[in-house]
């Protein structure tokens, strides 16, 4: 070809070889832009996913809190219901006005009941 001067056809071929490379080197790039955009929707998607956990695990951090401090203030509740419940159990047994309600109606018995002796079931006496 070079001796007879057909260059045309050699650079025609070198144009075309060319022309293919250059087209599937294209479509390569354009599917890796595909791949690429796709791999950002992806990523995008992940991200949202771990900003909702955040906010999740930020909420359940409140809550966890509020659950302690209503354990605490039971612990509290139970601790001044015990020392209460102690304190009923003790001024039961230890009433004073109980003690005295039972010795006034036992000598209000005794004294009815000598009473009733003394004078009789009507209201007469016995004696006279």
């Amino acid at each position: 070809m070079i001796q007879t001067g057909e260059w045309g056809a050699f650079s025609e071929n070198l144009l075309t070889d060319g022309r293919t490379g250059a087209r599937l080197a294209l479509t390569e790039i354009e599917q890796r832009h595909r791949e690429l955009v796709e791999l950002e929707g992806r990523i995008g998607e992940v991200r949202e996913l771990f900003f909702q956990m955040a906010l999740l695990v930020e909420e359940q951090g409140f809550m966890l809190d509020n659950i302690q401090a209503n354990v605490s203030a039971t612990q509290d509740y139970v601790t001044k219901a015990n020392e209460q419940i102690r304190l009923a159990v003790k001024y039961k047994k230890d009433n004073p006005c109980r003690k005295l309600c039972c010795y006034l109606f036992g000598n209000c018995l005794v004294a009815l009941r000598i009473n009733l002796s003394i004078v009789g079931p009507k209201g007469n006496e016995i004696f006279g």
